[in-house]
């Protein structure tokens, strides 16, 4: 059965989604006063209250949310000395966007088996916010970490188990580079 295409929920996501790119964009100012900000006795700057930096530094660590996976905001990060964890706990896709793209192409599609060439077009009616997002790479990166889904990342296992999630074997050549070349790839087309 295929599952009828929801405009409104997609509309909402790709919202979502074009709200956390906006929100993203200017971090200038949050850099100038974090590499200000070195000594035990100062201040913690006023944006950072009331934000749970536990629960964000965590999906940073993990590859939820899309920090690591690109080299300049990774760079930023690497100027104050951020602690990344384990590297074998990385996702080298990030699972949020990656997660998100999976939840619109099963609206569109009514499946989740998606050729490793495939990129979310732009145009209607899939969201401008995920335009050129590779999916059919961000899936083989998840494939090549599925030990990690069936120990460690169980919660994440079972979304993605809602969309009929097939766990084939990777595509070891295509995950050889790094993911962001592969989305870079799609945006000088």
């Amino acid at each position: 059965m295929v599952p009828s295409f929801n405009a409104e929920s997609a509309a909402a996501a790709a919202a979502a989604m074009a709200a956390m790119q906006e929100d993203s964009e200017d971090t200038d100012f949050i850099n100038e006063e974090l590499l200000e900000f070195g000594s035990d006795e100062a201040e913690w700057p006023g944006f950072f209250e009331g934000m749970r930096l536990g629960n964000i530094v965590a999906r940073m660590r993990s590859g939820d949310v899309e920090v690591k996976h690109d080299p300049e905001k990774k760079a930023m990060f690497d100027a104050i000395d951020f602690d990344w964890g384990d590297e074998r706990l990385f996702l080298e896709a990030p699972y949020e966007k990656t997660l998100c793209a999976v939840w619109v192409y099963f609206q569109i599609r009514g499946d989740s088996c998606v050729d490793l060439e495939f990129r979310i077009p732009d145009e209607e009616p899939w969201p401008e916010a995920l335009a050129h997002f590779p999916l059919g790479h961000a899936i083989n990166f998840l494939r090549k970490k599925r030990e990690l889904f069936d120990t460690v990342y169980r919660e994440k296992w079972r979304f993605l188990y809602r969309f009929d999630f097939l766990w084939l074997p990777p595509v070891e050549q295509a995950a050889a580079k790094p993911f962001y070349e592969h989305y870079r790839h799609g945006l000088e087309q």
